[in-house]
């Protein structure tokens, strides 16, 4: 890859290093949830933000490009993440688009945000172990800028700031013994005896619609090694592959392409019935009658695919304090960094305090 990217280089005259510097106070890298509520808490205390994100549209994983509604316990953030979640639609409907417009028109009332969409970061320089830049590309022209700032923030999903800039990070699941976390009720699906890759999978959604008159599918014999005899005419959230031995960073496109044979198989699946196929309507292997089934297929047709990953789970950044299940039974997550008599806490539970981290 590297050498790849020297020959272009070469061949193109083109550099990785900017030419242009912007300045801020506050640099955010990642538009989706966090990313956007961050950029408005810190415009609200009169900092001047970059808010620099890799797609067109600002969301994340909530965004009409992949369509994963929002849902969790608003906290004392309620006012501005209700400025940028969703309504409770079915995952993968429609009207994420309409959320889309709702959270460009809210960033965009902070005359001290600046969003940089389409461009994608692609280094980050540190001085004294503080990132000092960081460098992004725009996704269809090339410009390339170079970001300046004392604070960064990095909400890219897949740690990538804190990755080039050297920090820790976790992947996967740590063995038990590294922080002391098994739990004997979930055994080693909680917490394995040595560590492994196993995460959260990532989603591509998809669905169909009735187009009121028959629409033909072509067989797809080079997905039905996916597929098997599974039939679908949608797929919401639960539509989620992860593999050990298969990186949500690295092999973010053969996961994707991997989802996309399970789609297209499955609704293939759908259009063309049998009696050996599994169909979500009948639920259940065996025969049954195929023209009630046939009726139902005919006039589908693919409405839409996304084809970006939804993922659930990736690289993990270590930071300054490390959150251990022994702490949970006596405070939420919210708590524990800022309640009177901590120390002693830590010290009751056998923990110690080093360099900012709990070990």
């Amino acid at each position: 890859m590297e050498a790849l990217k020297s020959w272009r280089s070469k061949q193109s005259g083109v550099t990785d290093v900017p030419q242009k510097i912007m300045k801020y106070d506050l640099v955010i890298v990642g538009g989706g949830i966090a990313g956007c509520a961050a950029s408005i808490a810190a415009a609200e205390q009169g900092l001047k933000v970059a808010l620099v994100h890799d797609r067109p549209v600002l969301g994340g994983n909530a965004s009409g490009e992949i369509r994963v509604h929002t849902l969790g316990i608003y906290g004392k953030f309620e006012r501005i993440l209700k400025m940028l979640d969703t309504e409770h639609y079915p995952n993968g409907s429609a009207e994420a688009l309409k959320e889309d417009q709702k959270r460009m028109t809210n960033i965009a009332k902070y005359k001290n945000i600046d969003a940089f969409l389409n461009f994608r970061a692609y280094h980050a320089t540190t001085e004294k172990g503080k990132i000092s830049s960081v460098d992004a590309r725009h996704t269809s022209t090339g410009e390339m800028l170079r970001f300046e700032a004392p604070l960064f923030v990095d909400c890219t999903g897949d740690g990538w700031i804190g990755y080039w800039a050297g920090a820790d990070y976790n992947y996967g699941r740590e063995a038990s013994s590294k922080y002391n976390e098994a739990w004997d009720a979930q055994g080693l699906l909680w917490s394995p005896e040595t560590p492994d890759n196993f995460v959260m999978g990532s989603s591509v959604l998809w669905g169909s619609e009735n187009a009121g008159k028959p629409v033909v599918f072509p067989e797809v014999p080079w997905a039905m090694d996916v597929a098997g005899t599974y039939a679908e005419k949608n797929g919401e959230w639960q539509w989620e592959f992860s593999q050990n031995d298969l990186s949500q960073i690295e092999d973010a496109e053969t996961i994707r392409d991997h989802m996309f044979r399970a789609i297209y198989g499955s609704f293939c699946n759908y259009k063309h019935p049998s009696t050996q196929r599994k169909n979500s309507d009948q639920g259940v292997y065996g025969t049954f009658d195929n023209t009630i089934q046939q009726q139902k297929a005919d006039s589908l047709q693919l409405k839409w695919v996304s084809y970006l990953l939804g993922k659930r789970e990736s690289r993990r950044l270590v930071g300054d304090y490390l959150d251990q299940r022994q702490l949970d039974k006596y405070f939420s997550a919210y708590q524990k960094f800022e309640i009177p008599g901590y120390q002693e806490l830590l010290k009751k539970n056998n923990l110690k305090k080093t360099n900012k981290r709990l070990e």
